[in-house]
């Protein structure tokens, strides 16, 4: 519970200090026992004041997934199609896309099934 407390604080301090994001989302990934994690703004890139800050996802995936599976990511999708892009809501993967739709478009059968344990939440 402790270092729940602990992590719950440095994501208020992180918003307050943009740059002490990367460590929190590293503290998240390894909270959860992920190999990777992300914490992105999906429909405003840094140009418009979002944000990308990952942890275990190399520059060259980042990169990919910008230019190539942005437009066809089923999670930014399904937020948007739901009206689930509010402030301060929480779903899962599961909730948004279920598995068997998921496995069948472009983005999963061409970018998300790489293997590994993605930790992944909407802003």
């Amino acid at each position: 519970m402790e270092r729940l407390s602990s992590t719950i604080g440095k994501i208020y301090d992180a918003a307050l200090a943009p740059e002490l994001w990367q460590p929190v989302v590293k503290e998240i990934v390894d909270a959860v026992s992920a190999d990777s994690g992300q914490l992105f703004t999906p429909f405003d890139d840094a140009g418009r004041g979002g944000f990308h800050i990952s942890e275990g996802i190399g520059d060259t995936f980042v990169r990919q997934y910008k230019d190539k599976y942005h437009a066809h990511d089923v999670w930014t999708q399904a937020l948007q199609d739901k009206g689930l892009c509010v402030s301060g809501t929480v779903v899962t993967d599961k909730d948004l896309v279920p598995h068997r739709e998921r496995r069948s478009r472009s983005i999963s059968r061409n970018f998300s099934n790489r293997p590994t344990r993605l930790a992944c939440a909407p802003p």
